[in-house]
């Protein structure tokens, strides 16, 4: 009697083996395509968070916004999805250039861009010139700004911010320090 396995018995085994290993891998590719999901989402929000204190702490320590650049989608007057926005920075005493601290949405490549600089204001066309900016978020949709009790945003005294993402969004309540 020949000890070892049939041809059949080995036929048989692989046939298991392979079934039981299709299982295992489409439950670890499955688990991997949702924690890659996850970690996306996760860098999303933490960008939005980001873009979002950045532009709480400009703005608290400004005399209000300067220049608004509306995108299409504005729904009234006190309600802006915007493009651009510039909060202006306290003047010292003797200085006669006002600047700005300009956070600008631009897309770039197919990806839009939160970008942030200061800014001189251009008396001949009423709008900030920035002379360098850098990146500091990536896939933003859109900026809404509201102001509250009905006001204009220029005259506002406090607005709110929401950077809207892919799936969520980030907002913050800001009121202007030195408002005049």
């Amino acid at each position: 009697m020949k000890k070892g396995f049939t041809l059949i018995e080995m036929i048989i085994t692989l046939a298991l083996l392979g079934i039981v290993m299709t299982a295992i891998s489409s439950f670890f590719l499955i688990n991997y395509r949702t924690l890659n999901n996850v970690s996306k989402e996760l860098d999303f929000q933490r960008e939005g968070e980001k873009a979002i204190n950045l532009i709480i702490e400009k703005a608290m320590e400004s005399k209000g916004i300067g220049e608004i650049q509306p995108n299409n989608n504005t729904t009234s007057s006190d309600e802006k999805d915007v493009t651009k926005v510039v909060f202006k920075i306290p003047t010292a005493a003797g200085e006669v250039t006002e600047q700005g601290h300009v956070f600008s949405l631009i897309q770039v490549n197919g990806e839009n861009q939160l970008r942030y600089g200061k800014g001189t204001l251009d008396t001949s066309t009423n709008t900030y010139n920035v002379s360098s900016d850098w990146v500091i978020a990536r896939g933003i949709k859109s900026i809404e700004l509201k102001s509250g009790q009905g006001e204009a945003l220029k005259e506002a005294r406090s607005v709110e911010v929401i950077i809207i993402l892919d799936q969520e969004s980030v907002k913050s309540q800001v009121y202007f320090r030195n408002k005049e």
